[in-house]
C-alpha cells in the first residue's frame, strides 16, 4: 500500500540492464516535484527483450499514438509523417511533409543517424523502408532540415544530400558543429517565415530556440497548429543542458516562448518514454505545465 500526498508523482520508467536484454518496470515516487533523478523506486517485475514490451506498453498507455495493430502511427494529417525510431539504440525520430516543394518533392526533418553508434543499426536504411511503406520515394527528398547538429539528428543528411542533390538547411550558430562532422550547409535558416513550394504551397515558421545547442531551430507550421521541437522538449521532459554550448537559462527561454504557441501536435525528437507524438492542445498544454511545475527552475 502506497501513500500519496498532494506533491507526491507516481512516474513509470523502463530501464534496461547492461547487457540490454533485460529491464525492470520501475515506479518511481518523486516525493519533491525538483528532485530529478527521482531518488526513490519500487522494482515491479523484469521482463526480457524490453524495447518490444515497452512499446507495446506505449501503445497501451497511450493510445492515440497507435493505430488498430498496436503500431505506431506514421500518417499524422494528409501529407504529415512522423517516423517513429523504435530500435534499441539512440536514434531521433524523422518527420516528412510530403509534395511541399516544387516537382511534388519532399521536405524531411532530421534524419537521424546513418548506422546507430553502438549496435549497428541501419537507421537511415530503416527510415527509406518505413517511407516506401507509405509509397513515398526516398529520391524524391528535395529539402531537408535540421533542428541542430547533434549525430543522432544529422548523420544522415550528408548522404541524402550526395545521392539525391536534396538541399540541406541548419542555423548558421550551428554550423562549426556541422562542418566538424563532413556536413555541407545549402541555406541558412533564421527566424521568421519560411515558404516552400509554388505558389506558396507550404508556410512554416522557424523559431530560434536555443538551450541544447546554440542554433537549435522548431519548426511551427500554423495552419495545421504543429510544432516540430526537435530536442528542446520531450513529454514529460527537455533536451539536455550538460553538452558543450549547452544552457538552461535559453533552454528555459525557448520552452516559455513556445507554450504560448496554439499548438495540436507536439512532434517531439525521440521516444523517450512516450513516441513523442503528443496530440491535442489539452494534451500539448498539460505537458508544457508539468515541464514548467517540475523541470523549469
Amino acid at each position: 500500500m502506497l501513500e500519496t500526498f498532494p506533491e507526491t508523482q507516481l512516474l513509470l520508467f523502463i530501464r534496461a540492464k547492461p547487457n540490454f536484454w533485460r529491464a525492470d518496470i520501475l515506479v518511481y515516487l518523486r516525493i519533491t516535484p525538483r528532485i530529478r533523478p527521482p531518488a526513490q523506486h519500487l522494482t515491479l517485475f523484469s521482463f526480457e527483450k524490453p524495447r518490444q514490451l515497452g512499446y507495446h506498453l506505449i501503445g497501451r498507455l497511450f493510445p492515440n499514438t497507435t493505430n488498430a495493430k498496436g503500431k505506431i502511427k506514421m500518417k499524422l494529417l494528409d501529407n504529415l509523417y512522423a517516423y517513429v525510431w523504435q530500435g534499441n539504440d539512440n536514434n531521433c525520430n524523422s518527420y516528412l511533409i510530403a509534395d511541399a516543394l516544387k516537382d511534388s518533392r519532399h521536405l524531411l526533418v532530421d534524419p537521424g543517424h546513418i548506422t546507430t553508434p553502438f549496435y549497428r543499426e541501419p537507421g537511415l536504411d530503416k527510415l527509406f523502408r518505413e517511407m516506401e511503406a507509405e509509397g513515398l520515394n526516398a529520391g524524391q527528398i528535395g529539402l531537408v532540415i535540421l533542428t541542430h547538429c547533434h549525430p543522432d539528428h544529422c548523420e544522415a543528411a550528408k548522404v541524402i544530400r550526395e545521392q539525391n542533390g536534396t538541399l540541406v538547411a541548419l542555423h548558421k550558430a550551428d554550423e562549426p558543429v556541422y562542418k566538424n562532422l563532413g556536413g555541407k550547409i545549402d541555406i541558412y535558416l533564421q527566424e521568421g517565415e519560411l515558404v516552400l513550394g509554388e505558389p506558396s504551397k507550404l508556410r512554416l515558421k522557424v523559431f530560434h530556440s536555443p538551450g541544447q545547442s546554440p542554433g537549435h531551430i522548431t519548426i511551427y507550421w500554423p495552419d495545421k497548429k504543429v510544432l516540430i521541437a526537435g530536442d528542446v522538449i520531450f513529454y514529460r521532459s527537455t533536451g539536455r543542458v550538460d553538452l558543450p554550448s549547452g544552457s538552461a537559462k535559453t533552454l528555459k527561454q525557448s520552452i516559455e516562448r513556445l507554450s504560448q504557441l496554439d499548438i495540436e501536435y507536439l512532434l517531439c525528437g525521440h521516444p523517450y518514454g512516450h513516441p513523442g507524438i503528443i496530440r491535442g492542445k489539452n494534451a500539448v498544454q498539460e505537458n508544457f505545465e508539468f515541464i514548467k511545475r517540475n523541470i523549469l527552475l
